[in-house]
């Protein structure tokens, strides 16, 4: 994935788009007020985003950019596909294991992003087949 010349992969830096990273944590809380229902994030929506330490810098995210990053944590191509894809990536947030399912459209203009908690894994208390007896 190519953003202006700069390959955007896991290995650039973790600072070196911090309106991208502060928009994502900035959608993903958003996402978790309301738990299991998909939040739509166009442009006009991405600019309202209470992101403090941003509008001192005067760096406002770009959305596109955003949704790359997105498509990077799940995995995602960089897009022109012909529909919309989905796509699911983990995070924690409050010490809560929580999954991100996004759609995001083909040309990068907007996106829904969802959080719902994930479970924790069911323990069986039964012995099964691979526990040795002795």
């Amino acid at each position: 994935m190519r953003w202006e010349d700069q390959e955007l992969n896991y290995a650039s830096p973790e600072g070196k788009y911090p309106e991208v990273l502060a928009a994502k944590f900035g959608l993903l809380a958003e996402a978790e007020h309301s738990p299991g229902r998909y939040i739509r994030v166009d442009q006009h929506m991405l600019d309202a985003l209470p992101l403090q330490a941003l509008r001192e810098k005067k760096e406002a995210p770009r959305l596109d950019r955003v949704c790359l990053h997105f498509r990077l944590s799940c995995g995602l191509g960089p897009g022109g596909e012909r529909y919309p894809v989905l796509g699911v990536m983990h995070y924690s947030s409050d010490s809560k294991s929580r999954y991100a399912i996004v759609h995001i459209s083909p040309s990068n203009d907007w996106l829904r992003v969802m959080s719902v908690l994930a479970e924790a894994p069911i323990q069986s208390s039964q012995p099964t087949s691979l526990t040795r007896r002795g």
